[in-house]
C-alpha cells in the first residue's frame, strides 16, 4: 500500500515468509523477501491448523525485516503460512 510523504512516495514493499515446522511446533521462520519501508514492527499473522504460534518482525534502520523472534512455539502443526500485515 502506497503512503505518500511531503516530497515523494514511500512504498512498503511486502516481505515473504516461509515457516519451519518441527514436531508440531513453530521452530523457526524464514524471510524470503525482506520486505522495505516498514516504519514499524509490522504484524506477523500466522494461518494454519495448529494453535498458539506467535511471532515478532524485527527491522533495521532501513524499514527492511532483517529477524522473525518466535514469540510461542504454539503446538499441533501440520501446516501454517506466515504473512506480514
Amino acid at each position: 500500500f502506497p503512503s505518500h510523504d511531503r516530497g515523494g512516495t514511500v512504498r512498503t514493499k511486502q516481505a515473504r515468509l516461509q515457516i519451519n515446522i518441527v514436531d508440531g511446533e513453530i521452530d523457526t521462520i524464514d524471510i524470503l523477501d525482506t520486505g522495505a519501508g516498514y516504519k514499524t514492527s509490522p504484524p506477523i499473522v500466522i494461518d494454519g491448523d495448529g494453535q498458539g504460534a506467535k511471532a515478532t518482525a524485527i527491522i533495521d534502520n532501513q524499514g527492511r525485516i532483517t529477524n522473525i523472534r518466535i514469540d510461542s512455539r504454539g503446538k499441533r502443526y501440520n501446516s501454517a503460512i506466515a504473512s506480514v500485515r
